[in-house]
């Protein structure tokens, strides 16, 4: 903190952010990401400092170098944007994506899907429980009977499963990796959604939209039963 508003002083000695300084202080911003109590605090400071150099200082350019200063401060606590992709089967987008994301993974992998028959996906999750990766999965109950169901093959070895309880289906189609990235669509984790199906995945790394799947998932976990 101290260090973050010795360079914004010293900017305040010609009272012009040079684009070093600046890129030097965006990377400071970066390093220590503020919270809302210490960006309020280091904006204190800030107009303490032009406060009391109003005095000696010609008034439009300490309001100029006062504008600069809070605009790289409140730029810092902004959320990231996004990231977004979509895709498509039938082919092998979709099965990639999925893939791709599990392989990821780092710490935790949320599933909630209406059934797994690709053993392309069944294998990487299996690898992914292999690394200590914290998986828990959720499908539904009648699926787990079907010919090809991967359910049986990866609660055998030890991944956490759960089923729903109803004579309804548990039609979700979602995942959350590290609650860092979702993916949801319409595609079922299986080989006739890959090989024939009309499909789509949508990615995303919108946080309030991983923290609605997150809360619904732990919902659903809580009142579903242990496979």
């Amino acid at each position: 903190m101290e260090e973050l508003y010795k360079i914004f002083k010293q900017t305040f000695a010609d009272k012009i952010f040079t684009r070093s300084e600046k890129k030097a202080v965006k990377q400071l911003l970066k390093e220590y990401t503020p919270d809302m109590q210490m960006q309020d605090l280091l904006r204190s400071k800030i107009f303490n400092l032009a406060r009391q150099r109003m005095k000696d200082h010609a008034n439009e350019a300490v309001l100029n170098w006062l504008e600069e200063a809070n605009k790289l401060i409140a730029k810092s606590g902004e959320e990231p944007e996004s990231e977004d992709k979509v895709y498509f089967s039938p082919g092998t987008e979709c099965r990639n994506a999925i893939i791709d994301a599990l392989e990821s993974a780092k710490q935790s992998i949320y599933i909630c899907v209406f059934t797994i028959s690709d053993n392309q996906i069944s294998e990487k999750i299996a690898a992914c429980h292999e690394r200590k990766i914290n998986i828990k999965l959720l499908t539904d109950d009648d699926k787990t009977f079907d010919r090809g169901s991967d359910i049986a093959k990866l609660a055998n070895k030890g991944i956490n499963v759960k089923v729903d309880r109803t004579n309804k289906h548990m039609h979700h189609k979602f995942a959350i990796i590290d609650d860092a990235l979702l993916l949801t669509g319409s595609y079922n984790w299986t080989r006739s959604a890959a090989e024939y199906n009309e499909e789509n995945i949508l990615t995303s790394t919108n946080k309030q939209l991983i923290n609605a799947y997150r809360q619904e998932f732990d919902k659903l976990w809580s009142k579903m039963r242990d496979y």
